[in-house]
């Protein structure tokens, strides 16, 4: 290794803080993680302490300067969860917790500002998790602190404020406010009044906006702006032209395609235009959070819950389970959608429920792959998969088999913290671009290959999954006025 050569690349996500330490030739040096907690304190939201994300980057950035001379470390790349928002005063204190990309609580806001951009001739796609649906939530419930806000941050941009003093974000990650230019929409005010001024000043992913301090610490390095996690793993998957398709097997689960155009709608995200490409995208809401949730009622460990899944045997009677434990984004977007499971008998055991949430996953990041084929008009061949859910060889195998396509699964799967470093590689002129840092540096560790025998049985359940959430989708609606008390 030669001097100089490294880079930290840090993914501020929603169940862990995950950082890694790499050279620029993309081999892991070290890694390290730390607990990030949601807090639930009603039905619907979900709420975390953005200084916990400071003191847990502390955390992680001690832990690899241990392994290694602080010197050589070049520069420190951030990302983070997407739709997930702080409100800060001029000084960067939080004026209330940071909500969740999994917060609901907006929903009715966000109906209500989708009439009225509509009513304007706007095309700005707005859900319950869009920062306008939020900043118009707050000033709404909360006016005393809206009129404290100074900025709205994502969790990496309060992070960088925070132990750089610079305020910062970037195209990619303000979903539905910028022009294909990458400016700000003008009209943002008329849908919610005083927003604009209070959305931080844009900048490239891979530039450097200052330097991060540390005070215990002996490191003082450029911090590049970052961007979102689905990006960040776009990047450290190598996924980085047209045609090229990824999954994320995170907290939630989450796809994307390259494409040089296609049609804006079918449930998925597109991205305006950035390094000559467009992405379309989509995250649904409970990936790995449905095995982490089914875990906890088994009261188990995942591993456990795992090796479950890998023992169940034919029951006689199948089972589908409907991942929606949080509501649905990608493709649906019903906040009022829930989990299930469909076919439940006495012959099932709790291998059959382990091995139904694994499928129940894979159906709906299927059901999200069509839809963003849809949208960008090709069919893709193969996906590079990542995230914490790719550990399982398992898992890739259902995956791959649903699917019916090849998975290829990257030496490094936490494709956040390396694409972070990737990105603060270029800003630093390791690279001349990302493209060329993702070129270079990406890895292909294990590929898995549509099982024949499972692929007419996942075929068949497919059609009954999507067949179960439409017959259960006005059931769901009314389980909610029947939790308010007023169903009729």
């Amino acid at each position: 290794m030669l001097p100089a050569d490294l880079t930290i690349g840090i993914d501020v996500g929603t169940t862990s803080i995950k950082g890694g330490l790499f050279t620029h030739a993309g081999a892991a040096v070290a890694s390290a993680s730390t607990a990030c907690e949601s807090i639930y304190p009603q039905t619907g939201w979900a709420e975390q302490d953005p200084r916990k994300w400071v003191s847990g980057i502390h955390a992680i950035v001690a832990d690899l300067l241990a392994k290694v001379d602080p010197g050589d470390v070049i520069a420190v790349g951030i990302c983070s969860q997407v739709n997930t928002h702080v409100f800060v005063d001029a000084d960067l204190n939080p004026l209330a917790p940071a909500m969740t990309w999994q917060d609901q609580r907006c929903a009715d806001v966000a109906e209500s500002l989708r009439k009225l951009t509509l009513e304007k001739g706007l095309e700005i796609p707005i859900d319950s998790s869009a920062l306008l649906s939020r900043a118009q939530w707050f000033r709404q419930q909360r006016p005393d602190a809206w009129q404290r806000t100074r900025w709205i941050l994502s969790p990496k941009d309060f992070c960088i404020g925070t132990l750089s003093g610079a305020v910062a974000t970037d195209a990619l990650s303000s979903i539905g406010l910028v022009t294909d230019q990458g400016r700000y929409i003008d009209a943002l005010d008329t849908i919610v009044p005083g927003v604009s001024h209070r959305l931080p000043p844009l900048h490239l992913p891979s530039e450097s906006v200052g330097k991060l301090n540390f005070a215990t610490m002996p490191l003082s390095c450029p911090v590049v702006v970052g961007t979102m996690d689905a990006w960040a793993c776009l990047y450290g998957s190598g996924s980085v032209r047209v045609g090229d398709g990824f999954e994320i097997a995170g907290t939630s689960e989450i796809i994307g395609a390259l494409s040089a155009g296609g049609t804006p709608g079918h449930g998925v995200v597109n991205f305006p235009p950035h390094d000559g490409v467009c992405l379309y995208a989509g995250p649904t809401q409970c990936g790995g959070d449905s095995l982490t949730w089914l875990a906890g009622v088994l009261q188990l460990t995942i591993p456990q819950t795992l090796a479950l899944a890998a023992s169940s045997t034919d029951s006689g009677d199948q089972l589908l389970f409907l991942p929606h434990l949080l509501g649905e984004r990608a493709p649906l977007w019903n906040p009022r959608a829930r989990g299930a499971f469909v076919g439940l008998s006495k012959t099932h055991g709790t291998a059959h429920l382990a091995r139904a949430v694994l499928e129940g996953v894979g159906f709906s990041a299927r059901q999200l792959r069509e839809a963003i084929e849809a949208a960008t008009g090709f069919e893709l061949s193969s996906l590079r998969i990542s995230g914490g859910g790719s550990r399982s060889d398992l898992w890739c195998q259902i995956k791959a088999s649903i699917h019916g396509k090849t998975l290829s699964r990257v030496a490094n799967v936490d494709t956040g913290s390396f694409g972070a470093a990737l990105l603060a590689a270029a800003g630093a002129g390791a690279y001349p671009d990302i493209v060329t840092a993702a070129d270079s540096a990406v890895r292909i560790d294990r590929e898995f290959f549509p099982q024949p025998d499972s692929r007419q049985r996942y075929d068949e359940l497919y059609a009954l999954y999507l067949r179960s959430y439409a017959a259960l989708e006005t059931v769901f609606a009314d389980l909610e006025k029947v939790s308010a008390g007023s169903l009729q």
